[in-house]
């Protein structure tokens, strides 16, 4: 068995056995300065996570693992959501407002989020962000509000 057989083995496995731990990883990842191809990678995986299938649906998701992480873990995954929208990179914006939304599903309806669309809309309404911010902010707000 090769080396990437093998890892994608090893990820498959965390997936199904700690997501908290990957998210959290994975969320260390992007906080982190790291090289765009390994944010990529992470907030790619960070979108498997969280996406629901017909088997581990958005509900399955928010009471297994997600809601039960502290506040500190889901605020560090949600501030990698955000550093995500601002990189340059189309799909690094592209998943990390399908991340957002996933969150805002799970989140919202819970109470637990209510200054989301303030942090957008900073990032939107201030230009020391970046153009790539604003693309990734109003993306974000076009998943959550459909």
């Amino acid at each position: 068995m090769g080396q990437n057989e093998e890892s994608i083995i090893y990820l498959n496995k965390l997936i199904q056995d700690d997501p908290v731990l990957l998210l959290r990883i994975i969320s260390s990842l992007i906080l982190s300065d790291k090289p765009d191809q390994i944010v990529k990678n992470a907030v790619l995986l960070m979108g498997i996570i969280l996406r629901p299938t017909i088997v581990n649906t958005i509900d399955d998701i928010s009471k297994c693992y997600y809601m039960s992480m502290n506040d500190d873990d889901r605020i560090q995954i949600k501030q990698a959501c955000l550093k995500a929208l601002m990189y340059e990179d189309n799909s690094i914006r592209s998943c990390g407002a399908f991340c957002m939304c996933q969150i805002a599903t799970i989140e919202v309806p819970n109470r637990k989020w209510n200054d989301l669309f303030n942090y957008l809309g900073e990032l939107v309404n201030n230009d020391d962000y970046g153009q790539f911010a604003q693309i990734g902010a109003v993306e974000a707000m076009k998943n959550i509000l459909q």
